[in-house]
């Protein structure tokens, strides 16, 4: 697998733009703007890697048809035409090449995705920005294990009461594929959610930009409204492939917590990207006898505790695919009001720049042994190989 520089890579696209004569000039107005693309930095040679996204018209007109064009490098230029869309402005428009592109080799390619002919206009108009990006192709990488919900919620707040049982079922009734982590982040409201960890409700607040709720969050797929996320937008961030597999384990002894956590690195990643490990302990209920807030919520779910050891989590270096590492965390419960029987663990690994979640994984509890790895130092690392 070979890595290119950024300046490299925003000169070759420049000059693959230029030569490509494609209909990539700049257009006349800007009409469609690029929401998300959800096919995800890197695939597996030999598979189908899907061309979708979201794309938004801002003009004054209904969404009614478009060309979708894409090209990988100087290949040819594969069109998808779509009709009676029937959107209005400022909702999105899901979208899917109809034209797959099956990579054959590995290696970094990339990716230009630019829409044209909007509303029967001729089909060489442009009528958006072009998306680049950068797509690695590997032989072999593992599938994501969970979707993680990230809520963001408020004692009162009326809708906020409505959406959090709504999210609570979805991911509830599917366990095996869904995780979710519940905050209350704001701080002016005397929430005592909020008071559980101060710091980090604070810390993931600002990484998503939160300002109102409720709000919802699944990696880089999906940021809004709680009101929607949908099982279709979990199962859209689930079904893709990971740069690493997680799997770990944690144990409860004496007012403590011992989390250990396997990290494998599957794809390469820069010096510059924000990768980062994050461990969250949450409690699955916490009940109150009277309403905290005003809009009559007492029970809550999934609710925040600790990460570990903090909301920033643990930076991780760039390593040769293939590499193992281990972590080890220790959470000290003692003096908390929390039922330690309801407590969960969840390990992912995020890029806190570009918000993608690489891999999710709920840890397993086991009976606690003095003689393994939890016993090493807080924060402690092993490599492997050596």
């Amino acid at each position: 697998m070979y890595r290119y520089s950024t300046s490299f890579i925003l000169f070759l696209s420049i000059l693959i733009l230029a030569l490509a004569g494609v209909s990539q000039a700049p257009p006349k107005q800007v009409v469609l703007r690029h929401d998300r693309f959800f096919g995800g930095p890197y695939s597996v040679a030999g598979q189908p890697f899907l061309i979708r996204g979201d794309v938004t018209s801002i003009g004054n007109e209904t969404f009614e048809s478009v060309y979708l064009n894409y090209q990988v490098d100087e290949n040819e230029v594969q069109t998808t035409f779509f009709d009676q869309i029937g959107i209005n402005p400022y909702f999105p428009f899901h979208y899917q090449a109809g034209n797959q592109w099956v990579p054959e080799e590995t290696g970094e390619y990339l990716l230009k995705i630019w829409f044209t002919g909007l509303n029967g206009a001729p089909s060489t108009e442009g009528f958006s920005d072009t998306l680049i990006k950068t797509v690695a192709i590997y032989s072999d990488l593992p599938l994501r294990q969970l979707s993680l919900l990230e809520s963001f919620s408020s004692i009162n707040c009326g809708s906020c009461a409505i959406v959090a049982p709504v999210l609570r079922q979805m991911v509830d009734k599917d366990l095996d594929k869904y995780a979710m982590i519940y905050y209350h982040p704001l701080h002016y409201e005397g929430s005592p959610l909020f008071q559980f960890n101060p710091k980090d409700q604070t810390t993931r607040k600002e990484l998503y930009d939160i300002t109102y709720t409720p709000v919802s969050a699944i990696g880089a797929t999906y940021l809004g409204g709680s009101s929607d996320v949908t099982p279709a937008m979990l199962d859209l961030d689930r079904e893709r492939y990971a740069g690493f597999d997680l799997s770990g384990t944690y144990a409860i002894e004496n007012d403590m917590l011992y989390a250990s956590v396997d990290l494998a690195y599957f794809a390469a990643f820069a010096e510059s990207e924000q990768i980062t490990l994050l461990v969250a302990v949450t409690e699955r209920e916490v009940h109150f006898d009277t309403a905290p807030g005003s809009n009559g919520e007492k029970d809550f779910y999934h609710v925040m505790r600790s990460f570990l050891p903090d909301a920033n989590g643990t930076q991780l270096l760039p390593e040769t695919p293939g590499t193992t590492r281990q972590f080890t965390f220790q959470y000290d419960m003692s003096g908390l009001s929390l039922n330690q029987e309801l407590l969960s663990v969840l390990a992912f690994v995020q890029d806190t720049e570009a918000l993608e979640i690489h891999q999710a994984v709920r840890l397993t509890l086991q009976p606690f042994d003095p003689t393994n790895t939890f016993n090493i130092i807080e924060g402690s690392i092993r490599v492997y190989p050596n």
